[in-house]
């Protein structure tokens, strides 16, 4: 049956018009600070405090101010978060932190140590990459990295097991010594890893799974084990995984097996679960170690295998399909990430997971998500990519042109050697030299920190073309706040406002002169069994403490010496105050009593844990200061000595540093002249910036007005010049800091993230034009400090635009901008202006490549005056309202070229100020009529 057409006929169809075409948007902001975690000098568009919290973290301690007694932290979180609780709904955060590329690009005058990635030895885990130069592969223990650079992840712990799905494999086809094939019955697909275990324990291989053709599976090996059973001992050199050290050692296999670390060492490098690579004359055995030795801390018990030649399992064996699963620990908070794939073929593989940096290097992929917080380590990655297979390797195989580079290339992935399907011991983090904040890349706070050195020195004239060609051409990563740049846009830049609240706080130092406290003393517990029965006559006081039972006398039989409990790998410092202790388990039955003290002697000693069969305690929100330790296991009325434990909690491992106001002005000085300059060159951007802390009516006055001050021509470093005098309409200084609560406790931060709050809630519910100002801050406490009512005429004197307390709340009065200039020094008029070049901008592209004729000049002025009228009806402009021309030019034919002039007059300014719109060719640009 034909399908149902229409007869022929006239028809009368509706057309909906189209949508009208709305303003564009002028409540998204920028933020340029410091935060904990997150990529660097990249942005990312945030919606919402957990979505931010999700990228960027949460407060970033920075320095101990022994002045006010208190710490102080960075202003960026604090800064997003009153831009959202004052009516924000969007904006985009760059973080900014000193790393090796931003270092590179300041040459030597970059001297601070630069951020790096913590990283995580997995434990039970081996993989197989390429070798540095990719002729050939090697078996390593597995590494994951924190997924961006910085301390935040000291206090990760990341743990993994393993999922055995078993699968059929029916007469293996054996192909040389590369791999097998077999008939597909279990649904396989490219990248799972196999692994075929012996019944009867005497080896375990892997492999991975190539191609699936014509109904088979095609499988090449990886690497295969068998158990150490037994032997002499052994002695040979170890290399113990996460350190980079090589020690002396001894080595006994067995059912268990052990390894003892014989040369001499501060403490013992072995943690339970890491694996320890033992050689000896050319052969390696690999240890994952189960537990540490009481008697011995530097000996290993564990299991063991050494690797041997790959190829099917003689006999009945078991094979099974593996995917992994990880566990996050951060705290008391645990998250979960399974069906990670073991290859990198896998759709899902573990080496897929990128660093945040590479993440949201992508323009279409800047939204904040909510990631795992690990990654691939950039060494394997960078290994796997010089050895990357060719694209017909995987249908090469199981040919004769599958080479020996192939097999290389495609013999990769992680093997669950030593994993079971409980999770292993978390892997705590293994951290670089330096303290937290040296690999925060935050050491020295300067005008370095913020800028991008190819961009900083540049003037109006050139500064947005260079930064077009870096961006564009040569395709370089933009520093800074010159990152702004770098936010996808089409005619302009999505956002219109920008900030850099970390750009006034104090100067900090590394803090060497603190005092490190002593280090725990405890004497022995009672130990009233070694002296007697417990049912018997009490015994003579001894005249000094036992150093075992007195067996020459009568005791309990259920008498015992147990020995202490082994601490494993406690912390010794904590940035957060929160931190977990764990201990090796006991035998079941075993009663573990947990005490801390803030003495060294443990004279105030308190229990804090007293439990059967436990194997941790998180201790939570410890304060500033040091916290001494000593845990004992009691069992069927025996007591052991204790172990020891110090963690000293500094929220901040610097100290700030009183600068001079004069000082402090030049650092502020280098920073807020390039930020004008950018705004005023690319016009995308109006600049809302604060100033120090402690900076009183006298100083905020005095800095804004050598600010403001002009240098002839186009100025310097740390000055704008008589040229660029417009620059300064692109920018407000607002003064003091907002005192508001930050993680539970009173804190100060700048005012730039509430300002611009208000900003964004007057653009988004009445529109750009109305001034922002009158409105009460939300969530603000205080000011910091106080400006006495007789200090406010000084600093509108000075176009400081002074918070204020009233009765109902805090607000700002003022909206001056910088700019001497009267017609220019209201904050709305420049945000109306910017309104109207980005409308014009969109509807002036809509006639590019248009006949340049009569009927074209009249579509761009009626769209140009309905625009206009809009904007009038809604209050943007006063009585004069505005007018739109298109001046005649002998040359527009020739040139292709057409120019709109539109004059507005702003609701409050002073005369009529006109805007120059030019089409030339396919390039449209704005200038403003002088």
């Amino acid at each position: 049956m034909k399908p149902f057409g229409r007869l022929p006929g006239i028809y009368v169809d509706r057309v909906d018009p189209p949508m009208p075409e709305g303003l564009p948007r002028m409540d998204v902001a920028v933020f340029v600070g410091i935060a904990a975690s997150g990529p660097c000098h990249r942005a990312v568009a945030v919606e919402s405090v957990a979505a931010y919290a999700a990228v960027f973290g949460g407060d970033v301690p920075i320095a101990f101010d022994p002045a006010r007694g208190e710490t102080i932290r960075a202003n960026l979180p604090a800064s997003v978060r009153a831009f959202f609780s004052n009516g924000g709904r969007r904006c985009w955060v760059i973080r900014v932190a000193m790393t090796a590329e931003h270092a590179a690009e300041w040459g030597n005058d970059a001297t601070a140590a630069v951020a790096q990635r913590t990283r995580f030895a997995l434990n039970g885990l081996l993989c197989r990459a390429p070798t540095g130069e990719g002729s050939d592969s090697e078996v390593r223990p597995a590494q994951l990295a924190a997924r961006s650079l910085g301390s935040w992840a000291d206090e990760v712990t990341l743990a993994a097991r393993v999922r055995r799905e078993s699968i059929v494999i029916d007469a293996p086809k054996a192909w040389k010594a590369m791999g097998f094939s077999f008939a597909d019955r279990n649904g396989l697909l490219p990248g799972d890893m196999l692994e075929l275990a012996a019944r009867n324990g005497s080896s375990v291989r892997y492999a991975k799974i190539v191609k699936i053709d014509g109904g088979m599976a095609h499988a090449c090996w990886i690497a295969a084990f068998a158990p150490v059973s037994g032997g002499s001992e052994e002695h040979g050199r170890a290399q113990i995984a996460g350190d980079s050290r090589i020690y002396d050692a001894k080595f006994l296999g067995g059912t268990k097996t052990y390894l003892t670390v014989t040369e001499a060492a501060p403490k013992s490098p072995l943690v339970v679960g890491l694996w320890v690579k033992f050689e000896r004359q050319g052969k390696a055995a690999w240890l994952v170690i189960d537990r540490i030795d009481p008697q011995d801390r530097m000996t290993a018990i564990g299991r063991a295998w050494r690797q041997v030649a790959s190829h099917m399992p003689e006999g009945v064996f078991a094979a099974r399909r593996c995917t992994l699963e990880i566990a996050e620990g951060r705290g008391s908070a645990r998250r979960f990430t399974a069906g990670l794939g073991l290859a990198r073929e896998h759709r899902m593989a573990v080496q897929s997971l990128l660093d945040d940096d590479l993440f949201y290097a992508p323009v279409d992929n800047r939204a904040a998500a909510d990631r795992p917080l690990f990654a691939v380590t950039a060494s394997e990655s960078a290994r796997l990519a010089a050895a990357l297979p060719r694209a017909e390797a995987a249908t090469l195989f199981g040919t004769d042109k599958f080479t020996p580079q192939d097999r290389v290339a495609l013999r990769t992935g992680w093997l669950p050697l030593g994993l079971g399907a409980d999770f292993a011991e978390p892997a705590r983090a293994i951290t670089g030299a330096g303290r937290p904040l040296e690999r925060d890349g935050l050491a020295v706070i300067d005008h370095r920190l913020f800028l991008d050195p190819r961009l900083s020195g540049l003037t109006l004239t050139g500064l947005a073309a260079e930064a077009g060609r870096l961006r564009d051409l040569a395709e370089e990563r933009l520093l800074g706040l010159h990152a702004a740049i770098d936010i996808p846009s089409d005619l302009y830049s999505p956002a219109s406002l920008i900030a850099v609240p970390d750009a006034s706080q104090p100067d900090w130092a590394i803090d060497t002169d603190r005092h490190t406290p002593p280090t725990p003393r405890s004497p022995s517990p009672d130990l009233p069994r070694w002296t007697g029965h417990l049912g018997g006559c009490p015994p003579e006081p001894a005249s000094s403490p036992p150093t075992g039972p007195d067996w020459s006398g009568f005791l309990d039989a259920e008498t015992e010496v147990l020995a202490p409990p082994i601490l494993l790998d406690p912390p010794t410092t904590s940035r957060s105050g929160t931190y977990a202790l764990e201990w090796q388990a006991e035998p079941a039955g075993t009663t573990f009593i947990l005490e801390e003290a803030a003495r060294f002697d443990f004279a105030d000693a308190a229990e804090v844990l007293r439990e059967t069969d436990v194997t941790g305690y998180a201790a939570i929100g410890r304060g500033e200061g040091a916290y001494y330790y000593r845990l004992r296991i009691e069992r069927a009325g025996n007591s052991s000595d204790y172990a020891l434990a110090r963690v000293i909690v500094r929220t901040a491992g610097q100290v700030v540093v009183a600068t001079d106001a004069a000082a402090l002005g030049e650092r502020m000085r280098r920073i807020q002249v390039p930020l004008l300059r950018l705004c005023a060159a690319t016009a995308d951007w109006f600049a809302l910036l604060s100033l120090p802390r402690d900076f009183r009516a006298r100083e905020a006055s005095d800095h804004a007005r050598t600010l403001a001050q002009l240098a002839p021509g186009y100025g310097g470093t740390l000055q704008l010049g008589a040229e660029e005098e417009r620059a300064l309409s692109y920018g407000a200084l607002y003064h003091p800091w907002l005192a508001a609560l930050q993680d539970g406790e009173l804190g100060a931060t700048a005012p730039d993230g509430a300002i611009a709050g208000l900003y964004a809630a007057r653009a988004s519910q009445r529109g750009a034009w109305i001034a922002p100002a009158s409105d009460l801050l939300r969530d603000i406490l205080g000011l910091d400090p106080a400006m006495p009512e007789g200090d406010l005429a000084g600093l509108d004197a000075a176009q400081v635009n002074a918070i204020r307390r009233l009765p109902q709340g805090f607000t700002v009065l003022d909206e001056d901008t910088l700019c001497g200039d009267a017609d220019w020094r209201q904050v709305h008029v420049r945000r109306l202006v910017m309104l109207i070049r980005r409308a014009a901008l969109r509807r002036g592209m809509t006639y590019v490549f248009e006949p340049n004729g009569p009927v074209t000049r009249r579509a761009v002025e009626r769209s140009f005056q309905f625009m206009l009228d809009e904007l009038q009806s809604k209050g943007a402009f006063s009585a004069d309202g505005f007018r739109v021309m298109l001046p005649p030019a002998a040359n527009d034919r020739e040139e292709s070229s057409l120019t709109v002039e539109i004059a507005v007059s702003p609701a409050a300014a002073l005369r009529t100020l006109t805007l120059r719109l030019t089409q030339t060719g396919n390039r449209l640009t704005i200038a403003e009529a002088v």
